[in-house]
């Protein structure tokens, strides 16, 4: 039993939950509407923030660049906010017209000020101030105030400074990670717009050394990437890039330097050879192709023009040791864009080293029109291991691909790969499936789209095996499929990786209703021991509105509904971002937060809303029939027959506290001061309810509710609650 200290002195108002009957399923933890008009809060969630209020509870950062507060246009926000109860914990607007403040918000993964919190840094290269025209800035934000730590501003105009950045090691040995910050339009040492890369301290903001750029309009600091030890003194390095310069007399050749991490030494350097090559759009770290026990640099340049041909692209691996060339590999055809979609990184070949599969969609061939292609190029050679070209005009095979492990059992991964805009058995906009074989690229099985516009593929994830066939399936998402007379009412299937056979099939119920739009994966809400999925879209029409948005959560077994959540209005585009967390309510499921930006809520235009919903179902607590006067039921399935159920609340929102029962403590995700509102037995179906009385003159009042089941080998919570009173 709860003990008598922990309940309240006063009478408890039950809530009308906020969800209609549709949403009846699901479990609103807590709901946050921005506070300023135009504050759009969930345009872009940010998590892996850690705990910033000391609640031993994840929170998470909303950033809207695009918002407009305190009579500004475009200047942006910043807030942070709880993850246990929503409550707003700091926020940050930018202070000028078309700032924007909070594109770029970057978690730094470690403690600038000490106080124990991740701290944040952030990147304005845009930026005018201090008088100066696009001069830039970088600060680190304290994650626990939302204060500014440092602060570095750009001195002359148009210096950009933050064009670029990346977390580094602690260089310096202080106990915090470095923060290195490129600024290409800057212009030093009688040149122009040669540009400069620095590292600052991550906890002073003071530069530890600056490298500039040795030519005009080289822009050094454009691009920077973080990669593995170059230079052997146990730091990770830097690669700087930008494929737009132009060096040694040529246009857009581009250049790659690598660089000390700890000192700015310049380890090696590589300028394009000819003109459009491009050279450094994307740069990764790599293993050690060469064997000489340095990690190597993967550069694609898919824009690159080589060989004679326009836009054909390029894939190259780079020492790391010295920037020679190990291999290279380029497109065969006119606006090929080799390596424009897709890198996956994965062994196929078994010799330790990762391989790269490639798709090009834009490849023509055969005499056809961006049919595309998927190439898989072995990793310490470059060579074409395999190539498949896609069967039909404008099926773009290669701009989806996903690997769903080895299901033909041969000791090679295989791929799944989507061409969803494909037209096929005399069918338009139908598109295909195939997976394909590892080791050579033939395919196992393919599945064409059954009707036009079902562009089947359009999002794919690989996923558990759930059919129970012992080889990892897929889940494959069509918004845009027409189904039951419906038009654009989606579907998601689940589709066997063994044959390619439908596992389960799940389509809206409406026009518009875009299920699929979306997909996540999300941890086993319902106990059965396999994935769960997620699928949402901020356009799809439900319940009679347009634009409302709306959320499922489909069991990975058999497809079926484990909740769902609409928007309740029109245009209030619900999901528009969505962030699964780890469990905040103790019910040992993971839980998630939706952005709803465009929401309009207490007479404020556009300033957004979060969300927050319990996933797990193991425990669905519920509360139905309630208004003020009346009589509310709460109501618990899925216990032990036997079990005593304890049914809790709280008038101030979610929390961490601990109670004392079943001579243990165990925590509940209510906040102080705990309300009890009855103590049963479960049925011999396993359930519980308990009818608690709702006083007159209540209505508009909010309630968390949350249950513990002491069941005869452990206890368990359910999931969270949040409810309102109705008339």
């Amino acid at each position: 039993m709860v003990p008598a200290r922990l309940r309240p002195l006063f009478v408890l108002a039950l809530l009308v939950p906020l969800l209609s009957a549709q949403q009846a399923d699901s479990a609103v933890r807590w709901r946050t509407d921005g506070e300023q008009a135009f504050d759009t809060i969930g345009w872009s969630l940010i998590g892996q923030t850690g705990d910033l209020d000391g609640d031993r509870v994840a929170d998470l950062i909303s950033a809207s660049p695009g918002a407009s507060t305190n009579l500004l246009s475009e200047n942006g926000t910043v807030q942070a906010f709880s993850g246990a109860s929503g409550a707003l914990l700091w926020r940050r607007d930018g202070g000028t017209d078309q700032q924007r403040y909070g594109e770029v918000f970057t978690p730094t993964q470690t403690d600038v000020d000490g106080d124990g919190v991740q701290d944040f840094f952030v990147r304005e290269p845009g930026l005018s101030v201090n008088g100066r025209v696009g001069n830039g800035s970088v600060e680190a934000v304290s994650g626990a105030t939302g204060a500014i730590l440092w602060r570095q501003v750009g001195v002359f105009d148009g210096e950009e400074l933050g064009s670029d950045g990346a977390v580094l090691d602690d260089l310096d040995g202080d106990g915090v990670a470095e923060f290195a910050v490129g600024s290409r339009g800057a212009s030093s040492n009688g040149l122009i717009r040669n540009g400069y890369l620095e590292v600052v301290s991550g906890r002073t903001g003071f530069p530890l050394w600056r490298l500039s750029g040795t030519g005009d309009n080289e822009g050094l600091g454009s691009q920077v990437r973080k990669v593995k030890d170059l230079d052997g003194d146990g730091f990770r390095d830097l690669v700087a890039s930008n494929p737009k310069a132009g060096t040694n007399g040529l246009f857009r050749n581009g250049f790659v330097l690598a660089v000390s991490s700890a000192t700015g030494q310049v380890l090696w350097r590589r300028d394009g050879a000819a003109a459009n090559l491009q050279l450094g759009q994307v740069v990764r770290g790599f293993q050690d192709a060469g064997g000489d026990g340095v990690p190597d640099v993967l550069v694609v340049d898919s824009s690159a023009s080589t060989q004679g041909w326009f836009g054909n692209g390029r894939v190259q691996l780079l020492s790391g040791a010295d920037g020679a060339t190990i291999w290279e590999r380029s497109g065969n055809s006119h606006g090929e864009n080799f390596g424009a979609e897709l890198v996956l990184e994965q062994d196929f070949t078994g010799d330790g080293l990762r391989d790269l599969l490639i798709g090009v969609p834009n490849l023509s061939a055969w005499g056809m029109t961006e049919n595309g292609a998927v190439r898989l190029l072995d990793g310490r050679t470059g060579a074409v291991l395999w190539e498949r070209i896609g069967p039909d005009n404008y099926g773009r095979l290669g701009r989806i691909l996903v690997l769903p492990g080895d299901v033909d059992g041969d000791g090679t991964p295989d791929v799944a790969a989507a061409a969803p805009d494909a037209h096929t058995l005399g069918r338009n906009g139908n598109g295909y499936l195939e997976l394909l074989s590892g080791a050579n690229g033939f395919p196992l099985w393919r599945r064409d789209g059954a009707a036009d516009g079902d562009h089947l593929g359009q999002n794919l994830l690989d996923a558990q095996d759930l059919d129970g066939d012992g080889v990892q399936d897929l889940i494959c998402g069509s918004p845009f499929a027409d189904g039951g007379g419906l038009v654009n009412n989606g579907a998601v299937e689940a589709i066997s990786g063994a044959g390619g056979g439908t596992i389960w099939r799940v389509t809206g119920g409406g026009d518009d209703a875009r299920v699929g739009e979306r997909l996540d994966r999300i941890s086993d809400l319902d106990g059965d021991g396999r994935t769960d999925f997620l699928t949402a879209s901020d356009l799809a029409d439900t319940a009679g509105l347009t634009n409302n948005g709306c959320i499922l959560a489909l069991a990975g077994a058999d497809g079926g509904l484990l909740w769902r959540y609409d928007g309740a209005v029109a245009d209030e585009r619900v999901a528009w971002s969505v962030l699964v967390l780890n469990d905040a309510d103790l019910d040992g499921r993971d839980d998630l937060v939706i952005g709803a930006p465009y929401s309009d809520r207490g007479g404020l235009a556009d300033n957004g809303s979060l969300i927050a919903l319990s996933g797990g179902v193991t425990l669905p607590l519920a509360v139905t029939g309630l208004n003020q006067g009346a009589t509310a039921t709460l109501s618990l399935t899925g216990v032990e027959p036997g079990a005593t159920v304890h049914f809790l609340a709280s008038s101030r929102g979610a929390d961490r506290i601990r109670i004392y029962t079943n001579n243990r403590y165990l925590k509940l995700a209510l906040a102080k001061p705990l309300i009890q509102l009855g103590s049963v037995t479960a049925d011999v179906a396993g359930n519980a309810s308990v009818p608690v009385a709702v006083p007159a003159g209540t209505a508009g009042r909010t309630i968390w509710f949350q249950a513990v089941a002491e069941e005869s080998t452990r206890t368990r919570r359910s999931r969270l609650i949040s409810a309102e009173i109705g008339l």
